[in-house]
């Protein structure tokens, strides 16, 4: 273990960034050895950065070192997709977040959520599965998708029955599959949420083709489908703004948020904190 790790002793947020130029990854057992010397750590971001196979880690430490202080976790998973399952898995045998309040997952696909899925069904103490209040999915580049459909969309909300606000940054027909997910699955899902965001850039939703119908049936059904949900937030606003019906009818149900391209860029740590929405003209 280097020297120096005792350095990163009362550092409370950590980003590890993919650095392409180095020879040979860190290694897991490296990424234990951080965290062990962090124990106030509150934010961990992990942008992209694999770890090298380490065939000892598990022998050497057969548990995962609890974070109990870290609050807010971003995995990018841009370069993960050689083998998904294998990397989420090892991830969540190094360390444990139980008491997350904000996660972030980033660069998603279907193999990754998958991973994701089983790896809490299994581990709930893994992400905060009881603690967690904003959820954030984002499916990497535009035009990509994560593919769950409805059934998968539904098991991953169920990891995080006590979620406040889910942000769903992502293909139409990926926010559908979560839409569908909670208003008809069997047993209601997220009855704590009461803030819902999303992305309806390029038209998503058909906001602009038939006045949003997913929109209104979610809205008007919420309350039938156990949902307290009293915020919509969308954004781009220029993309918000051209649906004025719409936005008019939602205004009527819910408080309204139309979100312009400052108050999307938000702070890892403390996401929800930092939005400050755009004041709406809908004359």
């Amino acid at each position: 273990m280097p020297a120096n790790l005792h350095l990163l002793r009362g550092l409370t947020s950590l980003e590890l960034m993919d650095q392409p130029h180095y020879e040979e990854p860190p290694s897991l057992l490296d990424f234990r050895n951080v965290l062990t010397q962090c124990p106030a750590l509150r934010h961990l971001g992990l942008d992209g950065c694999g770890f090298a196979s380490d065939l000892d880690i598990r022998s050497l430490h057969p548990d995962p070192l609890y974070l109990p202080l870290l609050k807010s976790l971003k995995i990018c998973f841009v370069n993960y997709w050689i083998e998904e399952d294998s990397c989420v898995q090892v991830l969540f045998d190094v360390f444990g977040a139980p008491n997350l309040d904000s996660l972030q997952l980033v660069s998603l696909s279907r193999n990754t959520c998958e991973a994701f899925i089983r790896v809490l069904e299994k581990k709930p103490l893994a992400c905060g599965s009881e603690s967690l209040c904003l959820l954030y999915l984002h499916s990497g580049e535009e035009g990509a998708r994560i593919n769950l459909g409805a059934s998968l969309s539904a098991r991953m909300l169920a990891l995080f029955p006590n979620v406040q606000h889910l942000w769903i940054d992502a293909d139409k027909e990926d926010g559908d599959d979560f839409i569908i997910a909670l208003q008809w699955n069997k047993e209601p899902l997220c009855t704590s949420l009461h803030t819902l965001t999303l992305n309806i850039g390029s038209g998503q939703f058909e906001v602009l083709d038939n006045g949003g119908t997913y929109l209104r049936d979610f809205i008007a059904g919420r309350e039938t489908n156990g949902l307290p949900i009293t915020t919509l937030r969308l954004y781009p606003a220029s993309e918000a703004y051209q649906a004025t019906e719409l936005l008019s009818w939602c205004h009527e149900k819910v408080t309204m948020e139309v979100l312009g391209d400052r108050e999307i860029e938000f702070d890892c740590f403390e996401m929800s904190e930092k939005m400050v929405p755009s004041l709406m003209n809908l004359h």
